[in-house]
């Protein structure tokens, strides 16, 4: 299938993308596809187990599966978390990929962005509010961009996109 961008937001890199042709350019209707529930990241707890899948180029030519725990929070741009940490090993190429809850509820998003020892940047851009002034801009520390991912984006901070494209979201 190929897709169009119906909402996003750079500075989280997160997006929310609607299916538009199959792969030989027809427009599709309504696609009665598979879905995954979504849960709430506010939930989620120390210790508690993950599962991330993804497809990243790197991998070879399937779905790629890994599983870890919540190892730890961070905050940011006023949100109670803006991160959702984990010692699961996750490939960058599973950046949109999905990380579900042990009910198999979506509870974060794998993203590109990736701070910590051993991360080979492909680029390096602010994405915390390192020095804690309320903003995330060109005064904060840059984190590399690359590698191997440590962290989720918690799927609450892709609400407002859903509902922009027009997502109803149980609360």
């Amino acid at each position: 299938y190929f897709a169009e961008v119906i909402a996003v937001d750079p500075k989280l890199d997160l997006a929310v993308m609607r299916i538009v042709s199959d792969v030989k350019g027809r427009r599709v209707g309504r696609l009665n596809l598979p879905s995954v529930p979504i849960g709430d990241s506010d939930h989620l707890g120390l210790g508690d187990k993950i599962s991330i899948f993804g497809y990243p180029g790197i991998g070879g030519e399937t779905v790629t599966f890994t599983s870890g725990n919540v190892s730890g929070f961070s905050h940011e741009r006023g949100q109670r978390r803006g991160w959702v940490k984990t010692d699961a090993t996750i490939a960058g190429g599973n950046s949109g990929g999905t990380a579900v809850d042990a009910s198999g509820y979506l509870v974060g998003i794998p993203t590109q962005a990736a701070a910590g020892t051993g991360v080979t940047p492909v680029d390096a851009r602010p994405v915390l509010d390192t020095n804690r002034d309320g903003r995330i801009d060109q005064r904060d520390t840059p984190m590399a961009v690359g590698g191997f991912i440590n962290g989720l984006r918690p799927v609450n901070l892709a609400i407002r996109l859903l509902e922009q494209a027009g997502m109803r979201v149980p609360k």
